[in-house]
């Protein structure tokens, strides 16, 4: 049980360097909820929000989403990154995330899927 949605709590979005730095919106809470519902497994938050220093450290653009909230970089344990991803793509083709700005396959990771949302209803831009 989370505290800001049925399966996220505040924890999982603090800044990872231990500031406490802290401000997920509403939107992204949605967007993944959505997703964890669909993918039917625990959703891992590996980076939500980052103060600008965190942000640095970890090679994020300069005005990342992260500094503001509206992006997490995320993960399923035992899921390929791909099927995390057409999942996601699949989701948004059928109008379940509206929030849903961009949403890439990170790097170097097998697993991990950054996603990103803002406050305005959008079609979504893949990079994959």
């Amino acid at each position: 049980m989370g505290d800001l949605s049925r399966s996220f709590s505040r924890r999982e979005f603090e800044c990872k360097c231990g500031c406490k730095a802290y401000k997920p919106s509403r939107e992204l809470i949605q967007t993944l909820q959505t997703i964890r519902d669909a993918m039917g497994c625990e959703v891992i938050v590996n980076s939500g929000t980052r103060c600008k220093t965190h942000n640095k450290e970890a090679g994020g653009a300069e005005n990342s989403a992260h500094l503001d909230g509206l992006a997490a970089d995320i993960y399923c344990r035992n899921v390929p990154q791909r099927r995390l991803g057409d999942k996601i793509k699949y989701l948004q083709g059928g109008g379940q995330l509206p929030f849903l700005r961009y949403c890439y396959l990170i790097k170097g990771s097998k697993t991990a899927v950054h996603v990103g949302v803002d406050n305005k209803q959008r079609s979504g831009i893949f990079g994959f």
